[in-house]
């Protein structure tokens, strides 16, 4: 079970607390449809739940997260145990791993420079269900026009999708040793060359 904690500043207790096994990030919301709807909105600086500003949420207890672009199948974390919103700042563990950008309501990467809207953090024991239920079919295409339209000045010839028969193993990214999206011609030319593939959950560190 995991436990979604408000607070109005470090190092004191928590003014409000939940508990639940899901909940959902999207831009700047924070809900669980199962069951609480609703729990938080983000607005300069703070996190509004019933009408009060929090600037810290922790979330304890032990989850996984899944993030991604909104539709697309997830990569799933493995377990943390703890996370905090502080402010528009996500960290797991003590590290910041990214940024909400009120402007664009999207999450930027910290750690690695990619965006994406959606993103869920679940209690250990229902990530297996979850996960197996997140499977996809999806056209070679789409998974790299999904990448470009989040991710300014990527193309698709900086990408490659590889598939293992039927499914997907990974999406590669080629990128300069200054950090700039570049042309990988030589990795594509090994890429996947179904018309469809399933893309299952993949595990990642």
């Amino acid at each position: 079970m995991l436990k979604l904690s408000f607070y109005y500043k470090a190092a004191a207790r928590p003014a409000a607390s939940l508990e639940l096994t899901d909940f959902r990030v999207s831009g700047g919301t924070l809900g669980n449809p199962m069951g609480h709807g609703l729990i938080a909105t983000y607005s300069d600086g703070a996190w509004i739940h019933h009408g009060v500003r929090y600037p810290i949420l922790a979330v304890t207890g032990g989850g996984c997260l899944l993030f991604g672009v909104t539709r697309d199948p997830t990569t799933v974390s493995d377990p943390i145990d703890h996370y905090y919103f502080i402010g528009p700042t996500l960290s797991a563990n003590g590290v910041a791993i990214a940024k909400y950008i009120e402007q664009q309501d999207m999450w930027h990467g910290i750690v690695r420079p990619m965006w994406w809207m959606a993103m869920r953090i679940l209690s250990v024991p229902t990530v297996s269900a979850v996960v197996e239920d997140s499977q996809v079919l999806l056209l070679g295409p789409d998974i790299e026009d999904a990448f470009v339209k989040v991710n300014p000045g990527l193309s698709t010839s900086a990408m490659a999708v590889t598939c293992n028969r039927t499914r997907l193993s990974e999406v590669r990214i080629c990128m300069s040793k200054d950090l700039q999206f570049r042309a990988c011609e030589e990795i594509d030319r090994r890429g996947c060359r179904r018309d469809q593939v399933t893309m299952p959950p993949m595990r990642g560190g």
